[in-house]
């Protein structure tokens, strides 16, 4: 008989074999991303932007989890894991809604976390950019972002646990328009307040020339300052509207970026700052509107009109029958 580890009434009993390795190769089976995260927390802890876009070795999958220390899983979203988005969830009625419950969790990986929301893993046929959809408290989390996974420890002391038995994943064909049409038909959220499906997606498009007008609405919202929560991914799209759209130097819109940091509130810490900033001048990612549809003003937005594609502009008015 295996020796245990006496705990709690009415808490699991947990073998001292690392009880890690059945769900480490359930999400490597699963071609899934994976990376430690410190024990009892949400943060990596590596660094791991070079694993947005590579897949860790055996051998350090084996010397970050068997280092004889407790760790929690992170699964890195996006096309590194063949394009995993997890619908994340704050509000447990809102994903009841969205989906018939007792289906998807027989058709797909379904987690509650360890503050008890939902976290609902699916496979896009196509990259499918991260954004949220603030009037539900939905996130649809893919690149760029992370998820803490089974059998991971909450800040409250309480695991991250799969719903139903199923360890496979739905493939959805046209995602973003199954998520579209849900939030419209369940919540009355018209797709356009979400995001601008006709335009370019913000991972593909080029700026072919450096934009010279008044900042769009949504980088205005955002330079009246955010809270903490959406500090980090607010400075990766100020970074890239200076470095891509506005075409600045990296010396300026570091400055333009400690402007703007002093109206957070609070302040995101300076280095974390010129890590954010850093990482954009490397990747080179350029966000247009479906990255900034939670800040979208369409109505009022010129930008979208005089100086994105022209397709992408006829096929806008085309679908409101002239403007």
């Amino acid at each position: 008989m295996k020796p245990v580890i006496s705990v709690a009434e009415n808490i699991e009993i947990v073998p001292l074999t690392n009880p890690l390795d059945e769900y480490l190769s359930t999400y490597r089976s699963l071609g899934f991303c994976v990376i430690p995260a410190v024990y009892g927390d949400k943060r990596p802890e590596i660094a791991w932007e070079p694993y947005q876009r590579k897949r860790p070795s055996e051998e350090e999958i084996a010397r970050w989890f068997h280092d004889g220390r407790p760790h929690n899983v992170a699964i890195v979203c996006g096309a590194v894991s063949g394009n995993l988005v997890v619908l994340d969830f704050d509000d447990v009625s809102v994903y009841e809604k969205f989906f018939d419950v007792k289906k998807i969790e027989r058709e797909t990986i379904v987690v509650r976390t360890g503050s008890g929301k939902r976290h609902v893993y699916l496979r896009s046929t196509e990259p499918v950019p991260s954004f949220k959809v603030p009037q539900i408290r939905l996130e649809v989390r893919s690149d760029g972002n992370i998820v803490i996974a089974p059998p991971s420890m909450h800040p409250s002391g309480n695991r991250y646990k799969f719903i139903g038995n199923t360890r496979k994943l739905l493939e959805v064909d046209d995602l973003l328009e199954v998520v579209f049409g849900t939030v419209k038909e369940k919540f009355g959220i018209e797709p356009f307040q979400i995001s601008d499906r006709c335009l370019e997606d913000f991972e593909t498009a080029d700026t072919k020339e450096r934009y010279k007008g008044r900042p769009p609405p949504c980088i205005f919202k955002l330079l009246q300052g955010v809270g903490e929560g959406f500090r980090n991914e607010a400075a990766a799209r100020l970074s890239s509207y200076y470095l891509y759209v506005k075409k600045y130097p990296l010396e300026r819109t570091w400055n333009r970026l400690l402007e703007w940091n002093q109206k957070n509130h609070p302040p995101l810490d300076e280095r974390e700052l010129r890590s954010v900033l850093g990482s954009m001048a490397k990747r080179k990612y350029t966000y247009l509107c479906k990255s900034m549809a939670p800040f979208c003003d369409r109505e009022h937005c010129r930008y979208i009109r005089s100086w994105l594609t022209r397709k992408s502009v006829e096929e806008l008015l085309k679908d409101e029958g002239g403007v």
